[in-house]
């Protein structure tokens, strides 16, 4: 992929509307015919822009966002989380295509394609999830495996799955000066992460992402810090009470769980020979009487 001039990059078919670490316009690739009544029927949010196939009625429906939600910041995973959430219903919704990256769009400037532009609001991520359904029946693939992940859920699953191993891959590189080590080791990792993806990122956002990972744990997960992390956690005042409700759950369960013959306070056994029929209990043997004499009257 090459960065171009603007006056350069216009005159061609297909164009970039995001750059590489921020997210300004949400695309959605519509492999069907598309018409103005298209959005309402789905009740879908109305996109500010449609750039149209003529010949086929297929479209690529564009969401101008208010503002810019970076993807490549490990310390601003909860916009992205939401925003992914936001772009895979929205894809549902639309019936569109989940494996459309979402980077190279059709350039609505030039004459291969009809353009309408609808209007110039642009959409908070308030205002696009007022529209969809984000609960987690419907957002099934909010956190995808790694081979399912798609659009921006890839940069998602990228922090998540680099970011957590980092937490303790970093205690086998902790040394003086061995930041370069450490993180040149979670760019292969995330390199290896991106290769598992149908179409994997670009490398600059791999880049991206690793720096931010490996700078935030080098910089808060330290030997002191973890050393401070164990003292605070484990006080004596806080081993004692742990150790109360320890004790409180083992004997509650030892209640719950005793053996039906300790509960009757007898041998195991007796209680499995009066299961099997062999002896009988006292409220179980027939009572006694005395004959009934003839002279009882």
């Amino acid at each position: 992929m090459s960065i171009r001039p603007a006056r350069t990059a216009l005159a061609y078919r297909y164009l970039q509307y995001n750059s590489w670490h921020m997210v300004w316009t949400l695309a959605q690739d519509i492999d069907r015919q598309v018409d103005r009544a298209y959005f309402e029927k789905r009740r879908a949010p109305l996109p500010n822009r449609v750039v149209l196939n003529p010949k086929n009625g297929h479209a690529h429906a564009l969401y101008f966002l208010s503002a810019g939600v970076c993807r490549t910041s490990a310390a601003k995973l909860k916009p992205l989380r939401y925003l992914s959430a936001i772009e895979g219903s929205l894809c549902r919704q639309l019936d569109a295509d989940p494996g459309f990256a979402g980077l190279i769009t059709k350039n609505p400037l030039h004459g291969s394609w009809e353009t309408w532009n609808l209007h110039d609001h642009r959409y908070s991520l308030g205002d696009l999830a007022a529209y969809l359904d984000l609960s987690a029946a419907n957002a099934k693939a909010y956190r995808a495996t790694v081979k399912e992940a798609h659009g921006l859920g890839r940069n998602v699953t990228m922090f998540d799955d680099g970011r957590v191993w980092a937490y303790q891959a970093i205690r086998e590189h902790w040394a003086p000066n061995g930041f370069d080590r450490w993180a040149k080791v979670v760019l292969e990792r995330l390199e290896s992460i991106n290769g598992q993806f149908q179409a994997p990122l670009p490398f600059s956002e791999v880049k991206a992402t690793a720096k931010s990972i490996s700078k935030w744990t080098w910089t808060h997960i330290t030997p002191g810090g973890l050393q401070e992390l164990i003292q605070r956690t484990h006080t004596s005042e806080l081993q004692a009470e742990r150790g109360r409700r320890s004790g409180v759950v083992r004997r509650a369960g030892s209640i719950t769980e005793a053996a039906p013959w300790e509960q009757q306070n007898i041998s195991r056994r007796t209680w499995y020979r009066q299961r099997s029929g062999l002896i009988v209990s006292d409220e179980q043997k027939p009572v006694a009487h005395e004959p009934i004499s003839d002279n009882s009257a």
